[in-house]
């Protein structure tokens, strides 16, 4: 799992680099930064949150 997030974590860098090699005004690419850093925050809070309910929930049984 943790694998997983690291993977995911690493593939967000490289398109952010990606992004900044393209010609692109640096402010536009400081606001696409942003949405897509919130919404990936967002995203792993959400994942790893499940991921304890998991846990917690086979260690009951």
């Amino acid at each position: 799992m943790r694998r997983f997030f690291l993977g995911v974590l690493g593939s967000t860098k490289k398109s952010i680099r990606r992004s900044r090699s393209r010609s692109r005004s640096s402010d536009e690419i400081a606001e696409i930064f942003n949405l897509f850093s919130d919404r990936t925050l967002l995203f792993l809070l959400l994942a790893s949150s499940f991921i304890a309910a998991a846990l917690i929930g086979q260690g009951k049984n």
